[in-house]
């Protein structure tokens, strides 16, 4: 299946996630341009795609972007600080360089943006089910999570400032998959010989395969699917 495509931009494209992605998107569709924006080189060389080092946290950063001109961006370069991290330059990379990012996209006309189920509430007292609705009935995530709600937001309103455009929100579960270049806590606690538990509590948690988050993705930046959804298993 070939998809024919404009310009795509994919922030963040060093990651295992994003540069899976530009390696799928290159074999299985034509792009006009295929552009990977980071700091560090992608792990793959990609024939078709055009590499751009950048920071997004950088004031010049939407300037990079406008001249660019994308007409699909997928943007990847977003994470969560654990618990033992400074939780600034995150915070930095997530609002900062997403709101670099959005006044140099004026040209895109799809947005795909890669969130979290990190932005539910998470404690000992909540249903096994939680439910859309009962998401505001707990207490707020933490800061990654709120961060994340903050993206989602900036988004939300380039979409009413631009109301043609195409918005997408993937809210990803856990990811595990055996091709990620850096291993994830939970990844690590799972591969204990004998990991540890709290005797009498079933944490709620849903995986996602790597593989599974990079057809999501994919199906996400190639056509038209406004919303926000999670990915989970």
């Amino acid at each position: 299946m070939c998809f024919l495509l404009g310009r795509i931009l994919i922030t963040g494209v060093a990651s295992s996630l994003g540069a899976d992605l530009a390696r799928r998107l290159d074999a299985d569709s034509k792009p006009g341009q295929l552009i990977g924006l980071d700091l560090e080189q992608p792990p793959y060389r990609l024939r078709r795609m055009r590499f751009v080092k950048a920071d997004l946290r950088h004031p010049n950063a939407s300037e990079v972007v406008r001249r660019l001109a994308p007409e699909v961006v997928v943007h990847l370069a977003l994470r969560i600080s654990s618990a033992t991290e400074s939780r600034r330059p995150s915070h930095e990379l997530n609002v900062i360089g997403t709101m670099n990012l959005l006044a140099g996209a004026r040209s895109a006309r799809r947005l795909v943006l890669k969130s979290s189920t990190a932005v539910y509430a998470s404690g000992l007292r909540m249903p096994s089910l939680l439910r859309e609705e009962d998401s505001n009935r707990f207490a707020p995530p933490g800061p990654g999570g709120r961060d994340l709600l903050e993206v989602e937001s900036l988004l939300h309103d380039q979409y009413l400032a631009n109301p043609g455009l195409t918005v997408t929100v993937l809210r990803l579960g856990q990811r595990l998959g055996s091709r990620r270049s850096r291993p994830s806590p939970l990844s690590e606690y799972l591969a204990l010989p004998r990991p540890p538990t709290v005797a009498g509590f079933d944490p709620r948690i849903q995986l996602l395969a790597e593989e599974d988050a990079v057809e999501a993705l994919q199906r996400a930046a190639v056509a038209d699917h406004a919303g926000t959804y999670n990915a989970t298993a």
